[in-house]
Order: structure tokens, then sequence, then C-alpha cells
């Protein structure tokens, strides 16, 4: 099976459905620049693993930690958001909690 890109034009995203929720535009702001920065770490570790060089193979392990790190902010901003949406669609107030990325 290949896998096919997709493409998502601005025009095609529902944004006001981002806006609903406070807090939620910036957290997908976030996951963004998390998943950016993991394409680019997942690209360095390729090239460092074809490499085959000891001080390259060293590097991935420091990449590997981060793209761990990044991946585990990525679930946990998601989790906020669920939450965020659950409270949001039953009603309740909402509050919203920020984080950073390192």
């Amino acid at each position: 099976m290949q896998q096919q890109d997709v493409k998502v034009q601005k025009q095609d995203v529902d944004w006001s459905a981002v806006q609903a929720w406070p807090g939620s535009a910036e957290s997908l702001a976030a996951v963004q620049n998390l998943l950016d920065r993991n394409k680019l770490i997942i690209s360095e570790i390729d090239a460092n693993h074809e490499s085959q060089t000891n001080e390259c193979l060293e590097r991935n392990e420091e990449l590997i930690r981060e793209l761990n790190s990044n991946i585990n902010q990525v679930v946990s901003l998601y989790q906020d958001l669920s939450q965020t949406a659950a409270k949001a669609s039953n009603g309740d107030s909402v509050e919203v909690e920020t984080q950073t990325s390192q």
C-alpha cells in the first residue's frame, strides 16, 4: 500500500472550532511546533544512522531522548485539549493552562 501525502490548505480548516475553546489555538500552535521539530530530529537521526560513526550514533541517543520528550509533550497537550473540549461541550467553565516547550 502506498502512502500518500495529505496537505491541508488554510481555507480547508474550520478555524472557528479552534477558537471556540480558550487556549486551544495556543495549544495547537505548540503541538505544531513540536511536530515540526520532531520532523527535523527524525531527519537528523536518519542521516546519523546512515553514517554509522560513533559520534553520530551517540548524537542519535540524545536526539531520541528529545524526540521522546516532545512526543510526551504532544500527548499532554492533546489530553488538555480533549479535557477542555469536553468541559466546553458540557457547558462547564473552562480555565486555560498553557504549557511551554523546552
